[in-house]
């Protein structure tokens, strides 16, 4: 008899989640309370939807995009994604160390060490041709090594299998120095990475020591993609970078969207 009481004690207890697994807010003995926060008002199962190009159209689960904020302004329909102009970038968000999304206790966290920002705009192809200019990284690279940047090449540096330099100067002596980092983001193309860190010690008045992918890529018909987080994330980078990639993949409905290489 005891056990069973105690049995349906905490069972009315147990966290209450809707349909895309976002946690409820509920009382003491579990029953679902009005909602209070920007968060709680705003939860929903419905996703968001992104008309980018004709290749790259998301449907990106609720858990990662700021709903309180975004209220009606994005499209939760499929059928009304076309409502909302194509092209610009979006953002959306999720946290370390397991890749997870917004909950009640990290929703209003702006500089929360786990949270990872991720920006992405359809830009169209060209970038990947050899020696054109923008943010493609093998040009980055191949620029880098001929000597045509304000990078120390003789500063290299391999942490976490990134080939990194230094910055020649710094502008100011408050002025945190940082790395120019490269590095294989796809093993099975070889495609790289560009990242930017900021290398250890840091000043005083940095309490919120960065990371920062920022490259071109010709996936989905030609992508920018920028995503920056806590420095103590560094070591996961790749896994960070490929987990990104996989949910572009997955999120993608466009008709028109061409296969892309798996991510290992």
């Amino acid at each position: 008899m005891l056990i069973a009481a105690l049995g349906v004690l905490l069972g009315g207890c147990e966290a209450k989640v809707n349909d895309a697994g976002l946690t409820l807010p509920v009382d003491a003995k579990g029953k679902l309370v009005k909602p209070q926060t920007p968060y709680e008002q705003w939860l929903t199962d419905k996703p968001s939807y992104f008309d980018l190009s004709a290749e790259l159209q998301l449907r990106i689960p609720p858990q990662y995009q700021q709903l309180w904020l975004q209220k009606d302004i994005v499209p939760r329909r499929l059928e009304a994604m076309n409502k909302v102009s194509a092209g610009g970038p979006l953002a959306f968000i999720f946290f370390m160390p397991d890749f997870s999304g917004f909950t009640p206790q990290n929703y209003d966290k702006e500089f929360h060490e786990d949270r990872v920002y991720v920006l992405i705009e359809a830009v169209g192809l060209g970038q990947e041709k050899p020696g054109a200019p923008g943010g493609y990284p093998e040009n980055m690279y191949q620029r880098l090594l001929s000597g045509g940047t304000t990078i120390d090449v003789s500063s290299r540096e391999m942490p976490y299998g990134l080939e990194c330099y230094r910055r020649m100067q710094k502008k100011l002596e408050s002025d945190p120095d940082r790395q120019s980092c490269y590095g294989v983001r796809n093993d099975s193309s070889g495609r790289l990475i560009q990242l930017n860190a900021m290398i250890p010690p840091h000043p005083d008045w940095v309490q919120y020591p960065l990371m920062q992918a920022a490259y071109f890529s010709p996936d989905h018909g030609g992508v920018e993609l920028i995503w920056r987080t806590h420095m103590k994330n560094f070591p996961r980078w790749k896994e960070i970078d490929q987990q990104i990639w996989r949910w572009i993949g997955e999120w993608n409905i466009a008709p028109q969207s061409r296969p892309i290489t798996p991510q290992r």
